[in-house]
């Protein structure tokens, strides 16, 4: 636990002083001032992690990634360094009005729920890796990272390592893999606590008010409660669901402030596409940047336009460069976008495949010889056999979307009709789409949970604009409680998944038992059970069915992996088998 801690307050110091370098860039640039905590910790999140995905591009993200970080944060406190400690001396200043003041009980009751919720993560981020897909690909994805930085076809070897997420470098760069005997997986717990925090801070129900974000916000802490046990592994899902919740919940209350300028819009519209490259299945919540977009150019903003598209540019374009070094596709699985032939390119008929393999899966078809069909049918085709094996809350929340969907699109257009648009109609047609676009590509409820609760959630803050007092009140208690029931959820589920609480240092992965294989000079290990290679047995062979279609690029395994040229027409499939 002390060494969790430690590797926390050194990512909220980095990613704090990259955030705050940026806000005062954007401040000289601008003349736009953001003061807000969340934003400066997420915006150098964003830009931390673009940094380690440029880094793993020519070398390994360990010692010396983290040794020119220090440097950078270093330059930055040097050449900011009155901005920075004008800052401080006001945190300080606030902090002593707050000791001065007599504090409220509801005061008092956050603080406690505060130091409990930040106390619960730090206890789940010290829990062993407990996650199929973590000893399936994530924690190799780590280790190749931590290892080698970038290996050209990688996907070649296993195709679930060529699910490229900007989520792994980062993870590899605050592991410190090359600093103790293990890697840390602290960063899923870190990133899902200080949404709540933020969630929790915010949140004005707790006040005796009432905004209409909270219900996006009560939704953070019910999520919680529904994934806690995967929270202390590597995974893609927990952080970027969460992060699409804050990013919706802070657009709101931007919304509801109206006097916002649009570069705040704008950092919001950054986070969006940060949260893309950490998993492509949010893709529509860009729909946002329509609104800063917009607003920008009618009022000829012209430095704030170029600003933000070189930031834009900062945090996708290493996203697309890892994608493309590992499978030869800029956005994999699209074969659309393999424009080159390049010798390590994964073969077109392995990523339809793949992408095949995702829709059919989300929706409910298992069978590998009914994947092409499962991708052809209809909506009312594959519905039934989606719905059959779907648990009960889930079709509720289905049929509650679904009957809510022209309910809420009436509203919407009579509001524009009327020129009424005070929530503005992008966030409404941002939350539309991307419901209609998870259920129509790939219906997981793993990465689609928290997408049913959208819909809902902007329908109930259109229900309080258009409500009288008395039922914003009680609105603004019912939800004071619900907060109060869902944290004692959450601290129940917290205390139910505790096997230990390590002191010194976070536990391990889970050790798998793999045989060993010889391939091309190399050591190769191979799952003997349910696919499971793990984090230590590196380098691992999930498939070693497709070891005989392939070879090295070069003498050694960072020169990355091909096909065989003689198989390059070949119908292989992602597990080694030939399809006639």
């Amino acid at each position: 636990m002390i060494l969790t801690l430690m590797n926390w307050i050194y990512i909220t110091l980095t990613v704090g002083i990259i955030g705050i370098g940026f806000l005062i860039l954007l401040h000289k640039v601008t003349g736009y001032a953001c003061k807000e905590i969340d934003v400066c910790l997420f915006i150098g999140i964003a830009l931390v992690t673009a940094y380690a995905e440029g880094f793993s591009l020519f070398c390994k993200v360990a010692g010396l990634a983290n040794m020119v970080l220090i440097l950078i944060c270093i330059l930055i406190c040097i050449l900011c360094r009155k901005r920075m400690r004008d800052l401080l001396k006001a945190v300080i200043s606030k902090a002593g009005s707050i000791r001065e003041n007599k504090l409220s009980k509801s005061a008092v009751m956050r603080g406690i729920f505060v130091i409990a919720v930040f106390v619960l993560f730090w206890i789940i981020a010290c829990q062993r890796a407990y996650h199929a897909d973590t000893d399936l690909y994530h924690a190799q994805s780590i280790r190749w990272i931590e290892e080698y930085g970038l290996v050209k076809g990688l996907g070649n070897l296993h195709h679930r390592l060529a699910y490229n997420s900007a989520f792994m470098p980062l993870q590899a760069l605050y592991s410190w893999g090359f600093l103790i005997d293990q890697s840390m997986h602290v960063m899923n717990a870190y990133l899902c606590m200080l949404v709540s925090l933020y969630a929790l801070i915010t949140c004005s129900c707790l006040q005796g008010k009432h905004k209409g974000s909270d219900c996006f916000k009560l939704v953070i802490f019910l999520y919680n409660i529904m994934n806690v046990v995967l929270m202390a592994s590597p995974g893609t899902d927990n952080f970027v669901l969460l992060f699409l919740l804050y990013i919706l919940s802070k657009w709101c209350d931007y919304v509801e402030e109206k006097d916002k300028q649009a570069e705040a819009y704008g950092i919001l519209c950054l986070l969006a596409l940060y949260a893309l490259t950490v998993k492509v299945s949010v893709a529509m919540i860009m729909l946002l940047v329509i609104k800063p977009a917009v607003k920008l150019l009618k009022e000829k903003r012209y430095q704030s336009i170029i600003l933000m598209i070189f930031a834009g540019i900062f945090i996708l374009l290493p996203f697309c460069f890892r994608n493309f070094f590992i499978s030869g596709y800029f956005l994999y699985p699209a074969t659309i976008t393999g424009f080159f032939d390049v010798d390590w390119k994964m073969l077109p008929y392995s990523v339809n495949f793949d992408k095949q393999e995702i829709t059919s899966r989300a929706r409910g078809i298992f069978d590998m010889e009914r994947y092409s069909e499962a991708c052809n049918m209809s909506l009312l085709e594959w519905l039934p056999i989606w719905w059959s094996a779907k648990e009960l809350w889930l079709k509720i929340m289905l049929v509650v979307n679904i009957a809510l969907l022209p309910v809420f699109l009436g509203i919407n257009i009579v509001r524009v009709a009327r020129k009424d648009v005070s929530y503005d109609i992008v966030v409404n047609m941002t939350v539309m789409i991307q419901f209609i676009y998870w259920l129509m590509t790939a219906p997981n409820s793993r990465y689609g949970s928290v997408v049913l609760f959208l819909v809902p959630g902007m329908f109930i803050i259109h229900v309080l604009e258009m409500s009288k007092d008395g039922f914003q009140r009680i609105y603004a208690k019912s939800a004071a409680v619900m907060v109060g029931i869902l944290l004692l959820c959450f601290t129940y589920r917290t205390v139910t998944i505790i096997e230990k609480i390590p002191l010194k240092r976070s536990s391990y992965y889970v050790r798998r038992e793999c045989d060993e294989l010889e391939w091309e000079g190399i050591t190769m290990y191979t799952p003997i059970e349910n696919c499971n290679t793990g984090y230590y047995c590196f380098p691992g062979a999930t498939y070693p069915g497709r070891l005989p279609y392939l070879e090295l690029r070069g003498d050694t395994i960072q020169d990355g992996f091909r096909i065989k040229e003689e198989y390059k027409h070949i119908h292989l499939t992602t597990y080694g088998t030939i399809i006639e």
